[in-house]
């Protein structure tokens, strides 16, 4: 067999996940549960992008992946002078509203120890779930999550 390795059109990752992934909640569960999963389920990812404005100007963003009853924050800032005044708090909040409104029971995401941010995602009721040693620019990297 003849293996060639190429760059695919996202429809079709699409269709070709889905379609495997239906297969196999079948075949685990049974026509009727394995159904039910995969309709819970879809492949189809929704990507939320949420902002903090103040006097019509962007002062915080945060982006929001939903997929498979998962939520994940993705990029999340908040403009320097403007931290400590609940605009984090206020764009981490909505983001759960969505992810709980689309289905998902947790939120996670990734970020360094060393950073602010950590401290802050402790302070919101995230828990280090795994650390990945030099992973990112030789520095370690967490994952971090929540139930929501």
């Amino acid at each position: 067999m003849a293996l060639s390795i190429l760059k695919i059109s996202k429809k079709g990752y699409n269709k070709f996940v889905d379609d495997q992934i239906r297969n196999s909640l079948i075949d685990d569960f049974g026509k009727k549960h394995g159904m039910d999963h995969y309709k819970t389920y879809t492949f189809k990812e929704k990507k939320v992008l949420l902002g903090a404005k103040s006097g019509g100007k962007i002062i915080g963003a945060l982006s929001l992946t939903i997929n498979r009853g998962s939520a994940r924050i993705g990029s999340f800032a908040v403009s320097k002078k403007m931290r400590g005044k609940g605009i984090g708090v206020a764009l981490l909040g909505e983001a759960r509203k969505m992810a709980r409104m689309n289905g998902c029971e947790k939120l996670w995401l990734w970020t360094l120890p060393n950073m602010p941010a950590y401290k802050f995602y402790k302070k919101q009721g995230f828990i280090e779930e795994a650390r990945l040693k030099r992973q990112w620019g030789g520095k370690d990297l967490c994952v971090m999550s929540r139930f929501i």
